[in-house]
């Protein structure tokens, strides 16, 4: 998979070596085809290559990311916005979309030379707002797997937060034929969006305390799927499934927001966003 990798690579670098004659880095963007279901854009890579989505866009040095910075191309800072709509978004590489303010940061806290994954911590979990147990997390960014994780005591008590704010609520537990998705309700009619059940499911909160306290907020449809006119749970066990690291903002947590990794500054951002690149121009 590795020589894979490094082959699509340099077939995009020649790609778009033309489009970066300049001498000074510039940036790159691309849409993404509404036809692509970005709620389910990625999955977690077990291997020898540990990628963190697309193109192989780690922090490593086979990544395109870093081969596109090592030739001048780009600023090391790549940032997405998958739209939790109907598919589609952006991806963009250097640091010419990067806002000048409104974004929250917080530090990657392992070293790029030891770790190609995105980490950053320590984070609490906030539920509608209020403290819970769950607390001093390290979290890793990967939009390369579609769902979130928790390590299994945090997995047990969000999953015992969530049915206690469900009780009395006209959600009935069910199930679908998906290892994956092993938490999931229904009503007596299909559920035809999200939006109709909604209510009945709190907000979440990543509460990042390094620095100062910076909220990444996780409404319902940051957590919850819809399939099969169902609503399913988009954080699973990240100690059944076997993670390096089983703390794991995945895709479905990062809808609706331009999230941003900046290895120059070696921070994490991020902000709301409808994720249409017309606005970023």
């Amino acid at each position: 998979m590795t020589k894979m990798v490094v082959v699509v690579v340099m077939l995009l670098y020649a790609m778009f070596q033309g489009y970066f004659s300049e001498a000074s880095p510039s940036s790159i963007a691309f849409r993404l085809s509404e036809n692509i279901d970005t709620r389910w854009c990625g999955y977690k890579q077990i291997g020898e290559f540990r990628g963190a989505g697309i193109l192989g866009l780690s922090r490593g040095s086979l990544g395109f990311l870093s081969q596109m910075n090592s030739q001048g191309l780009v600023h090391n800072v790549i940032g997405h916005c998958l739209s939790s709509g109907e598919g589609g978004g952006f991806l963009f590489l250097g640091d010419d979309h990067v806002p000048p303010s409104g974004v929250s940061w917080t530090p990657i806290t392992n070293n790029y030379y030891e770790d190609r994954d995105y980490l950053s911590g320590p984070a609490d979990l906030l539920f509608e707002g209020n403290p819970t147990k769950v607390k001093g997390l390290t979290l890793d960014f990967d939009s390369g797997s579609a769902l979130s994780f928790l390590n299994q005591p945090n997995y047990e008590h969000t999953l015992n937060m969530i049915n206690k704010a469900l009780e009395g609520q006209p959600m009935i537990p069910a199930h679908i034929q998906s290892k994956e998705l092993s938490i999931c309700w229904r009503q007596h009619n299909a559920i035809q969006s999200l939006h109709r059940v909604k209510k009945y499911f709190k907000n979440l909160t990543f509460r990042f305390t390094n620095l100062q306290d910076v909220d990444m907020d996780l409404p319902p449809q940051a957590y919850l799927i819809l399939i099969e006119g169902k609503v399913c749970l988009g954080i699973a066990n990240g100690d059944k499934v076997g993670l390096q690291n089983p703390n794991l903002i995945g895709a479905i947590s990062m809808q609706d927001k331009l999230v941003i990794y900046d290895n120059v500054k070696h921070r994490i951002g991020w902000s709301s966003s409808d994720c249409e690149m017309d606005a970023m121009a």
